[in-house]
């Protein structure tokens, strides 16, 4: 019994030998950091993160090696493409890791798959690797409003939170954006306040994007922003000269009106100027100020158009020519001197009236001095005359020969003047001295006539002292050809 039991056992044993053991696929995979922690833009290489494959399996395997990378951001890497290892053989892979520049700092999950083609079976291992915030720049900045053409002065700051010092170059989008310095070093862990210049011209107005960047040139390090600018009219005007063309006559004064209107958003000081005058004046914003501003003709500036400059200063500039025209004088002013006779006969010792009139014929009122030529014993009755333009005024001479004028043709030459012009007529005036007094008594008698209608001031009507005045002038001529007459006789 114990004979067939041990047969059978051992027929068993036989068996099992004889028939072939079936191999199986394995694999282990170990991953050990000797740093688990870098940068952007760096690189981790087989001496930071050591990884390594071993064949738990039954049969010689070569394995297909991966990496996994995060999807977050670009990653690059590396690891040995296969490894072939016999049952219990281990080996090590060669491993670069890169995060991009652009990586957020962050801790990231990274697998290793070995694949085995044999037996179509993948074996995995993760670790984790963090991303430190080794080169960061931020920067601070509002958003401004500022004034067309207006200069201004801004900060803003920057910090480096990286793991060391940054040099920085500082950039604007826009030509009207400068930075007071274009670059600068700022050392770790530390702020700096950068000054930007804003100079918007003219063509600069409403919301404008302006893109600061701060850029390292000793690392990766790199950051930009976008301010929004509002640039606004603070300072704007409009100008308006009434006539900005006028006439005007030598001897004249052209007037003109200055109306400037404060179109802007603030307060503004306006500065005019025009020849050698100037004023000033603050105008808010909204509101109009006028300046009025005279300019006087000389009476001897010759016809002919001539400009005036006006120059608004203030915040912005305007600059006007209003045009003077400077007529002719012949166009402006004239004078007619007239009679109804200029021709008579006088004797001596009687006295004869003339009546001639004056006519301002000009644009204007005029006073006009009445010049006498002639003998001594001619005498007139104005020696100045004022007349509104285009009225007359009746003048009146007064001739009387003394008793010893020799007989004769003699002329009275009466001459209106004024700055621009003059004007004359001439009196013949026949003196005749064979009378007897009788006959020079019964002349003057006969000739001597009172003016009855008005003298001065109006074309009809009468003036009293007109006509006193030349009343006593005639009696007193006569009292003194009588005197003399007797002093003669004597």
């Amino acid at each position: 019994m114990n004979m067939k039991a041990s047969l059978m056992a051992f027929l068993i044993i036989a068996f099992i030998a004889a028939v072939p053991a079936q191999a199986y696929s394995e694999a282990s995979i170990d991953v050990k950091l000797a740093n688990g922690t870098l940068c952007p833009c760096s690189t981790l290489t087989s001496d930071d993160v050591s990884v390594t494959v071993k064949n738990t399996g039954t049969s010689t395997e070569t394995y297909q090696l991966e990496l996994e990378l995060p999807d977050e951001g670009s990653w690059s890497g590396f690891i040995s493409p296969s490894m072939k290892l016999s049952p219990g053989e281990e080996g090590k892979a060669t491993v670069f890791i890169t995060p991009s520049c652009g990586v957020e700092p962050g801790k990231y999950d990274i697998t290793v798959v070995a694949k085995s083609p044999a037996s179509d079976k993948s074996f995995t291992q993760d670790f984790t690797l963090e991303v430190m915030k080794c080169h960061w720049i931020d920067i601070v900045a509002k958003d401004y409003e500022l004034c067309q053409g207006i200069e201004s002065k801004k900060k803003i700051t920057i910090t480096n939170g990286g793991v060391s010092s940054e040099t920085v170059i500082i950039k604007s989008s826009a030509p009207w954006v400068t930075p007071a310095v274009n670059q600068t070093e700022i050392k770790r862990g530390d702020k700096k306040e950068i000054e930007l210049l804003f100079s918007p011209g003219k063509d600069i107005a409403g919301m404008q994007d302006v893109k600061l960047t701060v850029e390292s040139v000793t690392s990766y390090a790199k950051n930009e922003q976008t301010l929004k600018v509002n640039v606004l009219k603070c300072y704007s005007s409009d100008i308006k000269i009434e006539p900005l063309r006028q006439q005007v006559c030598p001897c004249q004064t052209a007037d003109f009106t200055l109306t400037v209107e404060n179109t802007g958003l603030k307060e503004d000081e306006f500065l005019v100027t025009f020849e050698n005058q100037s004023s000033r004046m603050s105008i808010s914003a909204g509101d109009s100020g006028k300046f009025s501003f005279s300019v006087n003709i000389p009476c001897d500036r010759k016809a002919g158009n001539y400009t005036i400059p006006v120059k608004v200063d203030s915040s912005t500039l305007h600059k006007a020519n209003p045009t003077i025209t400077v007529l002719p004088s012949s166009l402006c002013y004239g004078v007619g001197l007239s009679s109804d006779y200029t021709r008579a006969t006088v004797g001596v010792g009687s006295g004869m009236v003339y009546k001639f009139t004056v006519k301002n014929k000009g644009k204007f009122a005029q006073a006009y001095d009445l010049q006498l030529d002639a003998p001594e014993w001619v005498h007139l009755s104005e020696s100045r005359v004022e007349l509104p333009a285009g009225e007359q005024v009746d003048v009146y001479i007064y001739a009387a020969p003394y008793y010893y004028t020799d007989q004769g043709n003699y002329t009275a030459k009466v001459t209106a003047v004024t700055e621009t012009e003059k004007s004359s007529i001439d009196f013949m005036l026949n003196v005749k001295s064979d009378y007897t007094f009788d006959r020079i008594t019964d002349n003057v008698s006969m000739n001597i006539s009172i003016p009855t209608g008005g003298v001065v001031g109006a074309e009809t009507g009468t003036s009293q002292a007109q006509i006193l005045m030349i009343s006593i002038l005639a009696i007193g001529v006569v009292v003194i050809l009588i005197l003399r007459f007797v002093i003669m006789m004597k």
